[in-house]
């Protein structure tokens, strides 16, 4: 059995679990906290009752809490929801830190959001949480665990726990399962130590207490280490004075908590193994602190509040209601629409109006008076407020009422004002886990912004009317304070104006979420594709499959979500693809008019809201000739806006011959009329009829004004690309220009797009969006329609131009370290598959493509990865079958293979790369950029697959060729020898690879500066083969000049160049510190690492090659502090997530995994997998490779602590020789295998004073390029 012990940030997790409940074990926790706080102590305290948290209560008498700022928020990291407890311990040194789902309410001014930690979430991934709390640097991690005798205590255990104390209520039932829970805890965990405590000991009744007392030895005699002793020693009496409330008996002192106090100060020795062997006394002035804040006073509530809202300031009605709830006051939701007949308020009540001026003419009846007011005499409330959230004009009878100002100010101001107005007083308690978050314009933390607000989704229609009572409807489904049933759906046909109300919807709410994601619903690639880009914009880590990273990810994901799956024409694309978890929200739009289809069905507009935005598009309209088109168009929002763009412009054509408004308005109805029904009566009708003639009637007319032709082909051309964004950039590009110049009429100003676009939008076809990046949107629906007025050779002729506008708009090679080349491959990879670029066989087009999948593959995201993939295997199957594009096959190949080898399929790369290469030589030989592309990645899959002599063969001839072809400065030629430096390290000649990369590292440098990002990947090889040659003080002032030109971990963005270079960095430190004894330089790896470590996992995942070699190195650094267990635990993540994808390096992370396993004893373990190690990578690399000579020195330590000190001695000396032979006698390998082999050889001699040198391993860095 192996025992933890503590000491300085050694993490050691106590569980305190009972099998019945009410056994004592949150007060235990909490008093136990304090007592090894006051001993200097660093302790986390961790709550796990998410329905009912108490822990934190016993700590709230000392005041407000205080949001840890030096940690990140990261939802992916427990620790991050860590708040600090103000307790004063004596010691100055020690503290105590919380984690929990309850939230802290800090201090005015200080104000922080912090992420919410949920036991649920993580009670699935109990041995993560493990690792981050034994690496979070705490003395002891104190769980108050799940009550009962369920799985929930023994998961909790077996997989985090150290020590569990069983506190046992002294009673037959509860002492008889606790016996039982605790025969199942050794089940699944047999090195787990069990402390069984007696709690609640009540000596009023001496035989039963000596019955119970002999009970609980018999069932815990043979089943706990020291279980009998504990029992004799330790009970926790019942004391009244402590039953009624949560307050710290080591506080509260006197004789009356005197038997508690000695009873958690022997708990403490038990589970300190000594460590604290008392409690440290609190000053006399902390304890009177302590004991006058335990007599607080609840506030005088108001009877009740009656909240007056318009509905779009539902989400300021809502705020207010959840602070009032917070205080237990009683709230009456009053929302003013036309339809509605507002209720009678209450006599004695409190009146909220929220701006008021919007409430105007929203209800007739409530114009010269306060809404809710009671007419004729009635009961009156007791007080009413105005509450003033913008700028809107209040009306003349609120100059009369109190005002509450909320405009431009933070939240905890906001909150103070309202409770003061309405005579609240704030709780000295945490607040809600729920509820409306502050809809004002400036946030907590200062920021303006919402975090929705920062993720991309459509512009708000600032023509939208109506719907009122849709949107209360869908708020009262989807308040932050009801959980989630499922999907919201909305259905209806193409037009209603499902995504301009969800639109209006997100907008009015978007306060409420800190994810909103718009997900365009049309096809199941759509779908998987906008999961995945969610994916990528919150840097959670995918390798493979990006939606379903994302997905899972929602599982756990804290924050608040709002997913919108906007036009699913096919309900069955949502398969699979919907989230599980119902802590956020999901909308689903669905286009289709079946009763039997799910959800709500979105009715046409009612008559008033139709004649609304008719006459906010065409003011002169007379509510009567509105009413007239509403009723033409069937009231479709989607028509009646189409129709008021025609009407408005046709009425704009007749101001001009100096006709009124009104009548140019009306004038305008009758002829949109007349047309109107002669396109209906020349078709059939169905769901799009009135739409379909509005387009028709909008081209006709197009057809005759000034740019006709222009405007009519920018139309046709925008229906083969995607409809959610075009920008203007592509489509003022030189194509479009050229095209256009042929209709004469001066389009060939580039200008004159400008000009064509403004007439299109004119009739409300598209939509120009200007400003900063100017854009056109566009709905599908239209497109379509436009595009069946197309003949069939239009249609041909349209599609071919619209592809050769984009495949011009594309680079003729992508460059990786250009971001405009990326904002146009990011923009081209949308308009893909809408204009059917994946089965052209123009030969441009096709170049498109292939510079398109380069640019996915330098994402160096898993989703990307894999839909690069897709798109390439769709290329290859048409390509293969026209002679015009099989000449670009093999291309095609080669960055296929870059693909599956990013995603770690080495053996399909290889296949496709040497296809390629022996094709690409038959047609052009060695000396040519195609070949010499196809033979790069051969090279880089021989690296993959560890035939590292082969690689470093096939490398040189690349540098070769590459420097004979473009010279010695060319990019091509540097990256090629940036990778035969690699190739030459990985097949042992570190000298040579330290010299080519030194030289490589120069060029760019002067090419490009020593801030480039190439710059800086050849300046981290250069120090890696510093380490490498045992030059640590020389790679450790390398590494940290280049850093300086980059800067730590950080920003939006996580770059690769970047990661790398603090991972070298940090094994640098390692090594030094190892070599030097110095703890400082200890700690700066640990340090470091864990940061790149946890960078690694946010941008690739957790199983991607380059994150398990930072995990195997993080395990050596974890080894080199002292903290052997969870360097046990991360090396075999390492060694077991590199042997599943059957990488070269998992027999190197097997021989580090085997110093770690004799570390903690398990000497077996470390026999079997450092000989299995060796003996492989003997035979793959040979006797005198640097990995083989590492393995070979720890495998000796393994079987001298075996007591073989022959093997151990014949393995030293080879060792000692083959370092000498490779490095020579001066390297730190040299110096270590020597040590080594004389103690071993005085071993095997007997001599006196033999093994008393502390022998040495070496750590092999798991390395990946």
């Amino acid at each position: 059995m192996v025992t933890r012990t503590g000491g300085a940030g050694s993490g050691i997790i106590i569980s305190f679990l009972s099998y019945g409940g009410g056994a004592g074990q949150t007060a235990a926790v909490a008093n136990i906290a304090w007592i090894l706080a006051a001993a200097g102590q660093k302790v986390l305290v961790v709550d796990s009752r998410a329905e009912a948290p108490a822990l934190h209560r016993y700590f709230a008498p000392f005041g407000r809490p205080l949001v840890i700022r030096d940690r990140p928020a990261d939802r992916g990291d427990p620790l991050s929801a860590t708040v600090r407890l103000d307790c004063d311990p004596p010691s100055p040194e020690g503290r105590v830190d919380y984690l929990g789902p309850a939230l802290p309410e800090p201090a005015p001014g200080i104000r922080g959001e912090s992420p919410r930690f949920d036991w649920a979430v993580w009670s699935r991934r109990l041995p993560e949480l493990r690792r981050r709390l034994m690496a979070a640097g705490y003395d002891y991690v104190l769980v108050d665990g799940p009550a009962g005798g369920g799985d929930a205590a023994v998961a909790t255990a077996a997989q985090l726990s150290d020590s569990v104390v069983l506190c046992l209520s002294m009673t037959p039932g509860v002492i008889l399962g606790s016996g039982a829970l605790a025969r199942r805890m050794l089940s699944r965990r047999f090195e787990v130590r069990i402390l069984p405590v007696p709690m609640g000991v009540d000596d009023r009744d001496p035989q039963g207490l000596r019955r119970a007392r002999l009970l609980a030895r018999e069932r815990f005699a043979a089943i706990t280490t020291g279980g009998p002793a504990v029992l004799g020693q330790i009970e926790v009496p019942y004391l009244p004075e402590f039953s009624h409330d949560e307050k710290l008996a080591v506080l509260v002192g006197g004789s009356q908590a005197a038997p508690l106090v000695r009873a958690y100060e022997l708990m403490t020795r038990a589970i300190t193994d000594d460590r604290v062997r008392t409690a440290n006394s609190p000053s006399d002035v902390l304890r009177e602190r302590y004991i006058r804040a335990l007599d607080h006073a609840f506030p005088t509530l108001p009877r009740a509040v009656s909240i007056v809202y318009a509905p779009r300031d539902r989400v300021w009605a809502d705020w207010c209601r959840g602070l009032l709830g917070e205080h237990g006051v009683p709230t009456e939701m009053v929302s003013v629409m036309p339809a509605r007949t507002l209720p009678a308020v209450e006599g004695g009540r409190h009146l909220l109006l929220i701006s008021p001026g919007r409430l105007i003419g929203l209800n007739r009846t409530h114009v010269d008076e306060p809404p809710g007011a009671q007419p004729g005499g009635g009961a009156q409330v007791s007080r009413t407020f105005a509450v003033l959230i913008d700028d809107t004009e209040p009306p003349e009878w609120a100059a009369s009422i109190d005002r509450i100002d909320l405009r431009e100010v933070k939240e905890e101001q906001a909150e103070e004002l309202l409770r003061k107005r309405l005579g609240l007083t704030p709780f000295q308690e945490f607040g809600p886990s729920q509820g409306t978050r502050f809809p004002g314009g400036v946030r907590r933390g200062g920021t303006a912004e919402v975090g929705a607000a920062r993720l991309p989704f459509p512009p708000r229609y600032a023509g939208f009317v109506g719907r009122d009572g849709f949107l209360e409807e869908m708020r009262d489904n989807l308040a932050p304070t009801t959980l989630a049933q499922g999907p919201y759906y909305l259905r209806g046909a193409e037009g209603v104006g499902k995504s301009q109300l969800v639109l209006e919807y997100v907008y009015r709410f978007a306060s409420d979420y800190d994810i909103i994601w718009w997900i365009p619903g049309g096809s199941r690639n759509d779908i998987r594709k906008g999961l995945a880009d969610l994916a990528v914009t919150l840097q959670i880590p995918s390798r493979g499959d990006g939606a379903k990273a994302m997905l899972k990810a929602l599982d756990v994901e804290p924050a608040r979500w709002l997913l919108v799956y906007d036009n699913v024409g096919d309900i069955a694309h949502l398969d699979g693809l919907l989230p599980s978890s119902r802590a956020g929200h999901v909308i689903v739009t669905l286009t289709s008019t079946d009763p039997e289809s799910p959800g709500e069905q979105v009715p046409p507009f009612e008559r008033e809201e139709s004649v609304a935005l008719l006459r906010r598009v065409v003011p002169a309209l007379d509510p009567a000739g509105a009413a007239t088109v509403a009723r033409a168009v069937h009231d479709v929002p989607l028509a009646v806006e189409l129709a008021g763009a025609w009407i408005g412009e046709d009425a704009r054509w007749r101001r001009y011959r100096n006709i009124g408004e009104g009548e140019a308005a009306a004038l305008a109805v009758t002829r949109f009329r007349e047309e109107l029904a002669r396109e209906d009566g020349a078709s059939s009708r169905d769901d799009s009829s009135d739409i379909r003639a509005i387009v028709r009637m909008a081209l006709n007319v197009l057809k005759f004004r000034r740019l006709s032709a222009g405007v009519i082909w920018m139309l046709q051309l925008i229906t083969f690309l995607n409809p959610a964004h075009i920008s203007l950039r592509l489509l003022r590009s030189w194509p479009v220009l050229d095209e256009l110049a042929r209709f004469g009429e001066g389009l060939d100003d580039p200008l004159m797009i400008d000009a064509v676009l403004a007439k299109a939008e004119c009739y409300g076809l598209i939509e120009v969006r200007w400003g900063k990046d100017p854009a056109v949107h566009t709905n599908a629906l239209i497109q379509r329609l436009i595009r069946e007025e197309m003949t069939e050779e239009e249609t041909r002729v349209r599609q071919a131009q619209a592809l050769r506008v984009l495949a011009a708009h594309a680079y003729p090679r992508f460059d990786p370290t250009d971001d405009a080349h990326k904002a146009v491959f990011e923009e081209l990879w949308n308009h893909l598959r809408p204009s059917g670029a994946l089965t052209s066989t123009d030969t441009r087009v096709c170049d498109w493509i292939l510079n398109q999948l380069r640019y996915l593959y330098n994402t160096s995201r898993g989703s990307r990865l894999e839909a690069g993939r897709e798109i390439g295997a769709e290329a290859m199957a048409v390509w293969t079958r026209h002679a015009e594009t099989r000449e670009l096959v093999p291309d095609l190949q080669v960055l296929m293979a870059n693909l599956q080898r990013a995603l770690n399929r080495w053996d399909e790369a290889h296949a496709l790369d040497l296809g390629a290469l022996e094709t690409l030589r038959s047609r052009h030989g060695l000396r040519s950029a195609r070949t010499l592309a196809a033979n790069r990645g051969y090279a880089a899959d021989l690296r993959a697959l560890g035939r590292f002599d082969m690689a470093a063969a096939e490398e040189l001839s690349i540098l070769l060729v590459s420097r004979y072809l473009f010279g010695d400065d060319h990019e091509q030629t540097l990256a090629a020898a940036n990778n035969c430096a690699l190739s030459a390290y990985l097949a042992g000649n570190v000298h040579e690879a330290l010299d080519l990369e030194q030289q490589t590292y120069a060029r760019r440098v002067r090419l490009w500066g020593a801030d480039s990002y190439w710059a800086r990947w050849s300046g981290c090889n250069v120090g890696v083969y510093l380490r490498e040659l045992g030059r640590y003080e020389d790679a450790e002032e390398w590494l940290r000049s280049v850093r300086e030109n980059v800067g730590g971990i950080g920003g939006a963005t996580l770059d690769v160049a970047r990661l790398r270079l603090d991972r070298s960095l940090a094994a640098t430190y390692r090594r030094l510190g190892r070599k030097l004894g110095d703890p400082a330089k200890l700690d700066q790896a640990r340090t470091l690492h864990s940061a790149t470590l946890e960078g690694h996992r946010a941008l690739f995942g957790a199983d991607y090659s380059s994150t398990l070699a930072c995990t195997a190195g993080y395990a050596w650094t974890l080894h080199a502090v002292g903290a052997h267990t969870a360097a046990v635990e991360y090396g075999t993540l390492a060694y077991e997530g590199l042997s599943r994808t059957a990488n070269p390096f998992a027999m190197v992370a097997a021989a580090n995994l085997a110093v770690f396993r004799r570390a903690v004893g398990d000497k077996a373990a470390a026999r079997d997998l450092g000989g299995e190690a060796l003996e492989h990578l003997a035979e793959r690399l040979g006797d005198l490779h640097p990995y083989t000579l590492a393995a070979t020195v720890n495998h000796a330590g393994t079987l001298a602590v075996l007591g073989d000190h022959t093997g151990a001695l014949r393995l030293d000396r080879g060792a000692w020789e083959g370092y000498v032979a490779r490095f020579g006698r001066d390297s730190p390998y040299a110096a270590i295998a020597m040590a080594n082999y004389a103690d071993s050889r005085r071993l095997s001699l007997g001599e006196p004073g033999a093994g008393r040198h502390v022998r040495s391993d070496i750590d092999i860095e798991v390395l990946w390029f």
